[in-house]
């Protein structure tokens, strides 16, 4: 029998008495974000056509002072172009804003089981994940502060484990890397691409900004090498996605460090009311 190292929850009394308090706040902070946690987000091209976008996977969002936002979802799958994308036993994503006179929120976070993306060209076991994002402002400048801590347990690429600490964006290559998936291709699927881990980014445009961080970044082309004659090009991501705005009169640049662990055990446990109340 398989043993699960941890199991997403949610504590819905704690989940109330953490944000209530926020919601109805008095005053504004110096700094409005929007928080986006997914699964899974990115694009498929199938046969060198045009890349569609997917519906992201598990989706939370909570905007300004929204509060938290928590979902869960079991059992997720899709496929395309005649061929597997992903496969999610379990995943909890949870968004969380807040906007108050001292300062300024936006986090997000998630719990993953037992994920295997293009037919298991990428496995790994569990996922947990906390983005921390806080504002402050002295005088008319704010201060963005944001913290990405990712562990990943039992992460497998192209037949091959990969684990370390990551605290910049690292890319692994594969070139035509056998997959065996005989209900979508009768001969051998091959897969040339990258996974990237800790692959992150920082945009800034007058007032407003994202702060976008991918754990997990895979991108390449899958290709039927029998019937059907098909192919599939994706770029996916576990994508969360911050945006803030500063508001009139202040000015300020953000800040993101981020850290991937890639591990054989992990005993961490995601829990939803973490993400309202890291300190917990």
């Amino acid at each position: 029998m398989r043993t699960k190292m941890f199991v997403p929850t949610l504590l819905s009394t704690l989940l109330a008495s953490l944000t209530t308090g926020a919601i109805h706040a008095q005053g504004t902070g110096p700094v409005a974000f929007d928080a986006t946690n997914s699964a899974l987000t990115g694009t498929v091209a199938c046969n060198g056509g045009q890349p569609t976008a997917i519906t992201p996977v598990d989706a939370s969002t909570s905007d300004l002072n929204g509060g938290l936002s928590d979902v869960t979802a079991t059992y997720l799958s899709a496929t395309d172009c005649g061929l597997p994308l992903y496969s999610i036993e379990s995943a909890q994503d949870a968004a969380y804003t807040s906007d108050t006179g001292s300062s300024d929120v936006g986090n997000g976070g998630d719990g993953i089981q037992q994920v295997s993306l293009l037919g298991g060209l990428l496995t790994y076991q569990a996922k947990v994940e906390y983005d921390l994002c806080g504002a402050s402002a002295s005088g008319n400048t704010a201060t963005i502060n944001c913290q990405d801590s990712t562990q990943i347990q039992n992460l497998v690429f192209a037949g091959q484990p990969i684990t370390g600490t990551y605290t910049q964006p690292t890319t692994f290559n594969a070139i035509a890397a056998q997959v065996t998936i005989p209900s979508y291709c009768t001969g051998l699927a091959l897969f040339t691409g990258s996974l990237t881990v800790d692959s992150t980014s920082q945009q800034q445009s007058g007032d407003t900004g994202t702060i976008t961080s991918a754990p997990v970044a895979l991108s390449g082309t899958l290709t039927c090498v029998g019937l059907p004659l098909t192919s599939m090009t994706v770029s996916l991501q576990d994508g969360d996605l911050i945006e803030y705005a500063l508001l009139s009169g202040f000015v300020g640049l953000a800040t993101l460090n981020a850290t991937v662990t890639l591990a054989a055990n992990l005993s961490t446990t995601f829990e939803a009311a973490n993400v309202a109340n890291p300190t917990q």
